[in-house]
């Protein structure tokens, strides 16, 4: 991973970055993610990306409402170009801060989901040893 991420619109260093420990994504694994592709310093297949993640965030009831895609997709762009990266990938994971189930506590945070988007190199192990991929039902 390198060295900045995003947190909820902000360019951060990631050890510095903190998360919210009493939400629906701390305590029962709610949040989705999609991982892509840079190439030339530009995200591959952004808008599919995106949409995808907007389908399993509905799916999941994830609220993103706050977000849309030509924010997420400037932050993204300011990440790699802050993380310079040419040729690596990205992560974007979206992570349901709603006290909802067993636990709960009063919602006194007007954010429903958090943002998180981080950066890395390209994974050469996938290159060299191949990949193996799996379609869940879920």
């Amino acid at each position: 991973m390198h060295s900045h991420i995003v947190l909820n619109n902000r360019i951060i260093e990631a050890a510095k970055a903190r998360v919210e420990v009493i939400t629906s994504a701390a305590l029962y694994g709610r949040g989705v993610f999609t991982t892509l592709a840079v190439y030339n310093g530009h995200p591959f297949l952004w808008p599919e990306h995106w949409e995808r993640l907007r389908t399993h965030a509905d799916r999941c009831g994830i609220d993103h409402n706050g977000l849309d895609h030509g924010t997420v997709s400037g932050l993204l762009q300011r990440l790699i170009e802050k993380n310079t990266v040419e040729n690596g990938r990205a992560r974007i994971t979206l992570l349901a801060n709603t006290n909802s189930g067993t636990w709960t506590l009063d919602d006194k945070d007007p954010r429903k989901t958090t943002l998180l988007i981080m950066s890395g190199d390209t994974h050469k192990a996938a290159f060299e040893e191949g990949l193996a991929v799996t379609l869940s039902p879920f």
